[in-house]
């Protein structure tokens, strides 16, 4: 009786076929994948930090988060209590992976990477922040807030991988924040910065800024994107405008 089976070429043959199959998908499946977390990422950094700083705004008995810490380095010390992780003092210029902005230039967004003290959180992931200190540019702020808010104290960088983790870029792993001295966290550049800060326009004017903030993402011209110096930082922005989706070229 013949016996029937596969040759060694076909098995090799076949192998290498898988073999290329692979390669050609697997980024895909990878990109995918980073891509479906950082929706969730987001939502729970944010939530993380307004929780952390409900809980310094009470313990100090303090409406304000400048109220309750004088600088950063004391930020980051209470903030310990609360959020499991801890600052070693040095900043992202001290960061082996340079932080890239989404173009490509580094330090590419409004406010300097380098010079933000960094925050390593147990769960892996990382943040930079800078806390303004200075009495006459909180109150400035502050007469720009409205509602709850308080006026922008900080500006935060959030790394969902940590800053030792590649591509550490803005947009991809790296996403933009303001803090609020009210303890809320606002995403740079979208809906709810336009109905956080007035800016110095009237109510009506606020609004119409919103609807076209809204418009932008709706009509796909995100400026998450665009190839400008700010490229990258109203990613945040994006995702939590679009349902915590990523709806731009990731």
């Amino acid at each position: 009786m013949k016996k029937t089976g596969f040759t060694l070429a076909e098995v090799l043959i076949t192998l290498a076929i898988i073999g290329v199959v692979t390669a050609l998908t697997m980024p895909a499946l990878v990109g995918g994948y980073q891509k479906s977390k950082v929706g969730p990422s987001l939502r729970k950094f944010i939530n993380t930090m307004e929780v952390a700083n409900e809980h310094i705004l009470v313990e100090n008995e303090a409406n304000t988060i400048t109220s309750a810490v004088s600088d950063t380095d004391e930020y980051l010390d209470v903030l310990g209590d609360f959020v499991q992780g801890s600052s070693d003092g040095d900043t992202m210029s001290k960061i082996t992976l340079t932080p890239k902005s989404y173009s490509g230039s580094s330090d590419g967004a409004p406010e300097a990477m380098s010079s933000k003290k960094v925050f390593n959180m147990a769960s892996g992931e990382a943040f930079g922040i800078q806390l303004e200190t200075n009495s006459a540019v909180i109150a400035n702020a502050k007469d720009r807030a409205k509602g709850s808010y308080k006026g922008e104290i900080g500006y935060i960088y959030y790394d969902l991988n940590g800053f030792e983790t590649k591509p550490n870029r803005l947009g991809r792993d790296i996403f933009y924040f303001i803090l609020d001295n009210s303890g809320k966290l606002i995403p740079y550049g979208g809906l709810l910065q336009s109905k956080a800060y007035s800016a110095g326009e009237d109510e009506e004017d606020s609004s119409s800024d919103s609807s076209s903030v809204e418009q932008e993402w709706k009509n796909g011209t995100d400026k998450c994107t665009a190839d400008t110096v700010t490229s990258g930082a109203t990613c945040s922005a994006s995702v939590m405008d679009n349902n915590w989706k990523v709806v731009y070229k990731y």
